[in-house]
């Protein structure tokens, strides 16, 4: 935004106002899933016409790039990882990986492993083989640039980006 201000941005569709529970602006987007029917939508940063990404609920989603390519990667509500171009389109499903949280960098995909006791885990994308970072249990997952942040039931966890021992950063 080329302001430093918070601003109010409406988006509609299907002649309906759309309410955001969770949102992030991505090279001249908002990205963001209805609080009412949960799928996902993108508006322009300077625009109120919301285009409909998805038609199932998505429960986490992230940006990442594959193969010199920015895409979406979201979970639907059964968990199962799906991949589609950030301006729409058939979404791609990522055979055998299960999150209920995601998160990226420039090379990696880190998701809340849920066919692996929830665990923080990543993969390249375009390869999709699941690694495991940490031997723990995780709700939600951030990067940084050397680590990851991991939350489980309240408890923050820090761990180098490519795995190994966690420190409990908050009760």
């Amino acid at each position: 935004l080329e302001t430093d201000k918070p601003v109010a941005l409406y988006a509609y569709e299907g002649a309906s106002q759309r309410k955001a529970d969770h949102v992030f602006p991505y090279n001249g987007y908002a990205y963001f899933r209805d609080k009412a029917n949960g799928c996902l939508y993108r508006v322009a940063l300077d625009g109120e016409i919301a285009q409909k990404l998805t038609d199932e609920k998505v429960v986490a989603y992230t940006a990442a790039d594959l193969q010199g390519q920015a895409v979406l990667y979201y979970a639907n509500t059964s968990k199962q990882v799906f991949w589609l171009p950030l301006e729409g389109g058939t979404p791609q499903m990522v055979a055998g990986i299960q999150a209920t949280a995601l998160n990226a960098d420039q090379h990696h995909v880190y998701f809340v492993n849920a066919a692996d006791g929830h665990s923080p885990s990543r993969f390249v994308p375009g390869e999709e083989i699941p690694e495991k970072l940490v031997d723990a249990k995780a709700d939600s997952i951030y990067v940084f640039d050397e680590h990851i942040a991991f939350g489980w039931r309240g408890a923050l966890h820090l761990a180098p980006k490519e795995g190994g021992e966690a420190i409990r950063l908050r009760k």
